[in-house]
């Protein structure tokens, strides 16, 4: 499984939170020859963790806070020369201590909605580099491969594995437009007229460039979009939105156009936002009446 979980008080609601994401991030990890990490206190300046078979080191990040996750990754991986090394970190929002700022592993792969980006900001611990190049050891290599294989056609086999392959988590949009409840205009209603602009149809037939999976999953659900077009840029490095990234910053906003969609998933990427609760604070003023104040 790829699949990892951080831990801590939650800045957001003041209780426990947890937060999973899959990705490369966690298997890499074991690898390294770790199942778990606990982060005690915090330093006097940013830093990263450089964790390497088994070898820990603290290493400056003065010169990557401030930086979003774009450049963060791309200067770790130059420093540490290894374009393998899998890095989990912050952008902006969890430096500045916002309280949904979310951690990101491959720049698409979120743990989020509760705030655990703000954890690592207060800690101004910037990121988790991490590279295993050892085996994971199994007591049992030729059962687990059998289970593996047996486990893998069953799951391609089931029709919402395929539909998931196909469409990835927007393919649900339809369904709930048609249905009308797709979340629409900060919950007013869940009719959007223009809800078939944002179905994974017309998403595959746009701005969709590939699909990615997680480590060992053979769904490869994640959407991959791009956009070129003059005065509007979409770097696939970020990866797509999923369905709740279409409805929080698409119709719960009456947005209906999936490239500035598409660009807004970016930015919350870069600045590590939790696209699900900027969707929230973006149209609550807007379809409430409340006056949003600007204070010096």
């Amino acid at each position: 499984m790829p699949r990892y979980t951080v831990c801590a008080k939650s800045p957001l609601t003041g209780a426990q939170g947890e937060a999973e994401a899959g990705g490369w991030w966690g298997p890499e990890l074991k690898k390294a020859g770790f199942d778990a990490i606990i982060i005690k206190g915090c330093s006097s300046a940013p830093v990263y963790l450089y964790i390497k078979d088994g070898q820990v080191e603290i290493k400056d990040a003065t010169h990557l806070w401030g930086k979003d996750t774009g450049e963060t990754q791309k200067t770790i991986k130059e420093e540490l020369r290894d374009d393998k090394v899998r890095i989990a970190q912050i952008g902006p929002a969890g430096e500045n201590l916002v309280r949904f700022a979310n951690i990101v592993n491959e720049l698409k792969h979120f743990n989020g909605r509760n705030g655990l980006g703000a954890v690592m900001g207060s800690k101004k611990l910037k990121a988790i580099a991490v590279r295993g190049t050892k085996p994971i050891n199994l007591y049992n290599k030729e059962k687990i491969n059998q289970v593996t294989k047996n486990i893998t056609k069953r799951i391609m086999d089931n029709p919402l594995s395929r539909g998931l392959r196909e469409l990835g988590t927007p393919g649900v949009v339809r369904p709930f437009y048609e249905a009308g409840c797709l979340p629409s205009y900060n919950w007013t209603t869940g009719y959007f007229q223009e809800g078939e602009n944002l179905t994974a149809e017309t998403l595959n037939k746009t701005i969709l460039k590939g699909t990615k999976g997680c480590y060992a999953c053979p769904i490869r659900c994640k959407r991959i979009v791009e956009v070129d077009e003059p005065g509007l840029k979409v770097d696939s490095a970020y990866g797509g939105p999923e369905y709740e990234t279409i409805a929080s910053l698409g119709s719960l906003c009456g947005i209906s156009d999936l490239k500035y969609i598409a660009k807004a998933n970016e930015l919350c990427n870069k600045y590590t936002m939790d696209t699900i609760s900027t969707g929230m604070a973006l149209n609550l003023p807007r379809f409430t009446g409340h006056q949003v104040k600007s204070y010096n």
